[in-house]
C-alpha cells in the first residue's frame, strides 16, 4: 500500500504535513465574523488537523480592518490549532470575484499579522505575484500553499506531473491539485501521477484530491493516492464529514486510532 510522506515536512503549529499520517482539513465558510467564531466552536471537538479559513465567502474580506479582527477573534476561539486562508476566486471554485491586487492585500495583511499559519494562492497568478506573496511568508514563517484547480476533467500523468513541478518551482511549501473526476479511473490515474511525482523528485507535501461523486474515494483514503492532506467536513460545506471520514479508515485499516 502507498503511504502518504515527503521528504520535506511543513509543521503548522501542532501538526506536520507530509510526516506520513493523512491530515484532516476543514473548511470554515463565513459570512462574518460572528459566524466563523461560532463556526470555529463548533468544530473544535471534532479537531481536525487544520482549518482552512474560505474568506472568499466574508462579506467584508476587502475590508482589511475587519478581517483583521476577525482574524483574531478567529485565533482566540481556536488557540493553537492551524488555521490557512484561502481566498477562492469563482473561478477557482470560489464564491466571489476577487480582484488579483485586492486578494494580493487580503493575504499580505493576513501574513503580516502573524495570526494564520498557511495561505493558499492559486498558480494561474504567476511567479512575480506568487514571489511578493512568498516573500512575506518567508519574512513572516508563514507556509504557503500553491494550487491548481481544473473543474471539468482530470489530465493525463505528464500533465499532472508538470504542473506539481511548476507549484515547486514557484516555491510552494505544500502543492495542491483538484482535478474534476469523471470516471474512477481518473481517481487512479491520479493517484498513480501523485505517486510518480514524488518518486520523480516533488520532495514537498502534497494535497491532491479527485473532485466530484467518482471522487469521494481520494478524500477517505488520499494517502493511498500519495496525498498528506484531505479536506473534511460536520455537514456545513460539501466534503465528507469527519467523523465517516474516521469511522472508514479504521474499517479500511488505514488509520487505527483515527
Amino acid at each position: 500500500m502507498v503511504t502518504c510522506g515527503s521528504k520535506k515536512t511543513v509543521a503548522l503549529r501542532n501538526v506536520v504535513l507530509g510526516s506520513g499520517r493523512l491530515a484532516l482539513i476543514m473548511p470554515i465558510a463565513a459570512k462574518d465574523t460572528e459566524e466563523a467564531v461560532s463556526l470555529a466552536k463548533e468544530f473544535m471537538p471534532y479537531k481536525p488537523d487544520i482549518l482552512e479559513w474560505r474568506v472568499d465567502y466574508f462579506d467584508q474580506v476587502e475590508n482589511i480592518p475587519v478581517l483583521l479582527e476577525a482574524a483574531e477573534k478567529l485565533r482566540a476561539a481556536v488557540g493553537d490549532m492551524a488555521v490557512m486562508v484561502t481566498p477562492r476566486h469563482h473561478l477557482e471554485n470560489g464564491v466571489r470575484e476577487i480582484q488579483p491586487e485586492a486578494k494580493k492585500g487580503i493575504l499580505l495583511a493576513l501574513i503580516q499579522s502573524g495570526l494564520v499559519d498557511m495561505v493558499d494562492v492559486e498558480m494561474r497568478y504567476g511567479a512575480d505575484y506568487i514571489q511578493e506573496i512568498r516573500g512575506e511568508c518567508q519574512k513572516h514563517r508563514t507556509a504557503l500553499m500553491i494550487s491548481y484547480h481544473d473543474l471539468k476533467h482530470t489530465p493525463d500523468s505528464g500533465e499532472v506531473l508538470s504542473l506539481l513541478q511548476k507549484e515547486m518551482e514557484l516555491g510552494a511549501d505544500v502543492c495542491k491539485v483538484s482535478f474534476v473526476a469523471e470516471t474512477y479511473g481518473d481517481v487512479d490515474r491520479l493517484g498513480k501521477a501523485i505517486v510518480q511525482a514524488k518518486q520523480a523528485g516533488i520532495d514537498v507535501p502534497i494535497v491532491s484530491i479527485s473532485a466530484g461523486p467518482r471522487g469521494s474515494l481520494s478524500r477517505i483514503c488520499g494517502d493511498v493516492f500519495g496525498s498528506d492532506g484531505t479536506f473534511v467536513s460536520t455537514g456545513k460545506t460539501h466534503q465528507i464529514h469527519i467523523d465517516d471520514v474516521r469511522a472508514l479508515r479504521r474499517s479500511l485499516e488505514l488509520d487505527p486510532e483515527a
